[in-house]
């Protein structure tokens, strides 16, 4: 165990950065260490169901999610102390500084958090500690903010990387779950510091939550390896998309199914597109930091590629005639509540601004969080498969199966169109009993 490691499990506090998911994991995984936190939020609405109601206000899933304080105590032993200003996060002299902020605003790649919390370190300019804070950034961010964003931003409030402070890169690879189920184990982190030491050290931080290093690097590759890994998910999953439409005579989905393994994640087959938190720009987060994104030409079409699909499906419903869609799951992960950057949100508004009537089924969402995302009215599964000539499915929600293959067939007889997005459908062979039912990617899906 490092000297960092060994001060934080003595007493040392640590700070948390950020609230969303990567904050809120981070946070379970410390106070069940019995280690103290400081945490702070720009989300005014997160800082004060953590002070007042003890719960983590997880936003992206739009699911509270219970902390269990045991009086002052906090959760499982480590004690939490909500800073509403950044200022507050260097009470007590916090040992690890986790960076958690956002990376976008309005979908599209940002530092603008970043910066602001960068800022907040000038009071630490010329302190010089025998043992210098270690910031870990685990928030993924295009490659080159150290250089371009987080060094220049700290040398302009007078902090001495390496004397004040120890900087570090370990953006995480994992994708989002509910907090509490959180397995830090089954994602290799890679991790790199602006020198050795700095790597060493926050990779004993990580080992106390169980993580594995993947290997330790210069923070450039630390932040190069996972924008590289998302971005491959991206270009391949347009490459699939793009040969769903070059050949609409073939059932396309089948054959990537065939090839890859249906039911194995996103990626495996067409889609609509991808959702989550960095996933959908991993392309644009390439095309920002790169020296030369004239050479990222593959990048470039695959991020298009995505924008493309939207326009595509709803051209394939007025095609067919539909005038008002059942969209059936919004979330990008199948049995949650996960909603960001979701392409069926995409397509709610591109349809209702396109004038067609939107109806909503999420399970997992309450109605005025479907209304408040899309704009278009929440029902239920009957309810809006009954209002519907046409019907998207997005989300493989166990929900959207329960009805059964006959009262399904029954409630789905009179579409113009029914688009299953994820396959979820296939084997009910509805396309056999009359209904104009195609998979995403299967034989004639274009019309």
């Amino acid at each position: 165990m490092s000297d960092y490691a060994e001060l934080v499990m003595k007493g040392r506090a640590a700070a948390v950065w950020g609230m969303g998911y990567l904050g809120s994991t981070n946070l379970i995984q410390l106070t069940s260490l019995g280690i103290d936190c400081l945490v702070s939020d720009y989300d005014r609405d997160r800082l004060e169901n953590l002070k007042s109601e003890g719960e983590l206000l997880y936003k992206r899933s739009v699911v509270p999610i219970a902390l269990d304080f045991a009086g002052s105590n906090g959760w499982r032993g480590g004690r939490i102390e909500v800073v509403e200003d950044y200022d507050g996060m260097f009470a007590g002299d916090p040992l690890v500084h986790f960076i958690c902020v956002s990376n976008q605003d309005a979908g599209a790649p940002s530092t603008r958090d970043l910066t602001r919390a960068l800022a907040a370190f000038g009071r630490l300019a010329g302190s010089a500690p025998a043992q210098p804070p270690l910031m870990i950034i685990e928030t993924t961010f295009m490659p080159g903010t150290l250089h371009k964003v987080i060094l220049p931003t700290l040398a302009e409030v007078g902090v001495e990387v390496g004397r004040d402070l120890l900087v570090t890169v370990a953006p995480r690879r994992d994708r989002e779950v509910n907090p509490i189920a959180y397995k830090p184990a089954a994602y290799p982190r890679m991790v790199g510091g602006v020198d050795a030491a700095s790597a060493e050290s926050a990779a004993s931080i990580l080992e106390l939550f169980g993580h594995r290093s993947l290997a330790f690097a210069g923070a450039e590759e630390a932040e190069m390896a996972r924008v590289a890994e998302l971005a491959l998910a991206q270009v391949r999953q347009a490459a699939i998309n793009q040969m769903a439409q070059a050949f609409p005579g073939t059932d396309v989905r089948a054959a990537i199914e065939l090839v890859e393994g249906a039911g194995e994640g996103r990626g495996r087959a067409p889609s609509l597109g991808f959702g989550g938190y960095d996933q959908p720009l991993a392309c644009q987060y390439l095309l920002s930091g790169a020296h030369y994104p004239e050479m990222l030409t593959i990048a470039s079409e695959a991020h298009h590629a995505e924008l493309a699909m939207v326009p595509l499906v709803s051209d394939r419903l007025k095609k067919a005639g539909v005038t008002r869609v059942a969209i059936l799951g919004l979330a990008v992960e199948e049995n949650t509540g996960q909603v960001v950057n979701s392409p069926a949100t995409r397509l709610a508004v591109y349809l209702r601004r396109n004038g067609v009537e939107v109806t909503v089924c999420e399970p997992f969402l309450a109605a005025d969080q479907v209304e408040r995302i899309t704009g278009a009215s929440a029902l239920g599964l009957a309810e809006a498969l009954a209002a519907a000539d046409g019907v998207v499915l997005y989300s493989a929600h166990a929900h959207f199966k329960h009805l059964g293959r006959e009262r399904l067939a029954e409630a789905l007889r009179d579409m113009k169109l029914v688009l299953d997005c994820c396959g979820q459908w296939v084997p009910y062979g509805l396309a056999g009993e009359g209904i104009p039912y195609v998979p995403l990617g299967g034989k004639e899906w274009m019309g």
